[in-house]
């Protein structure tokens, strides 16, 4: 499972009580991954994971962790997306980091 769910685990778990039926599913989304830019591996650990669970006394928890929430488009999306990325930033210059930050979404 995903190192990240731990921590909705143990949040969960503190707020609505002990779990006392759990039930979960793994797989692997990416079986491939590009290393930096020229190497493709192939991955044999999961890389998402739901997680539910029983607190008792009708509770019921989920959790859901992954490493592959992106848009099949890139990280800054389509190109409309991207246009709308540039407008949010070039009119809120808190939201930028750098100018490279608007150089790097425009592609």
């Amino acid at each position: 499972m995903p190192d990240l769910a731990v921590y909705n685990l143990t949040t969960l778990t503190g707020l609505l009580g002990p779990a006392k039926a759990v039930v979960a599913m793994t797989s692997v989304v990416t079986p491939t991954r590009k290393i930096l830019g020229n190497c493709d591996i192939r991955v044999s650990a999961e890389d998402n994971a739901m997680v539910l669970i029983e607190h008792g006394g009708g509770l019921i928890s989920h959790v859901q962790s992954g490493f592959n929430y992106f848009s099949p488009k890139g990280h800054f999306g389509s190109e409309q997306q991207r246009e709308s990325n540039l407008h949010f930033l070039r009119n809120r210059p808190e939201a930028a980091s750098s100018e490279s930050a608007v150089r790097k979404i425009r592609g």
